[in-house]
């Protein structure tokens, strides 16, 4: 019971910090801001939904595998350097190529 209060205590408040925040910066708000509201376009829009929605995968993965394995902080702590390698590898090519071979 107390578990089932607290959240949704917690939740109230995240609740009441958003509202906060919407309300305070809504005078400041201007409609000058919102004229390129979408400068790259539907495509710019999926772009970063779709690295949103990877990031939260990858993320959503991490847990499930800490909550199943014995000794989570050393079984995580070990494979994050070679998810990062893997990461760090794949983004090196894909920047590399473009920028190599656009002056050709």
């Amino acid at each position: 019971m107390c578990l089932c209060v607290c959240g949704a205590v917690v939740t109230g408040m995240n609740v009441i910090a958003i509202m906060y925040v919407l309300f305070v910066g809504a005078p400041f708000t201007h409609a000058s801001n919102l004229v390129p509201f979408a400068p790259f376009g539907v495509r710019g829009i999926f772009s970063a939904a779709s690295v949103v929605f990877f990031a939260f995968v990858g993320f959503d993965s991490m847990a499930t595998v800490a909550e199943e394995v014995r000794l989570s902080t050393r079984s995580c702590l070990a494979l994050l350097p070679r998810g990062g390698e893997k990461l760090g590898t794949s983004l090196l090519s894909s920047f590399h190529s473009p920028c190599c071979y656009s002056n050709l």
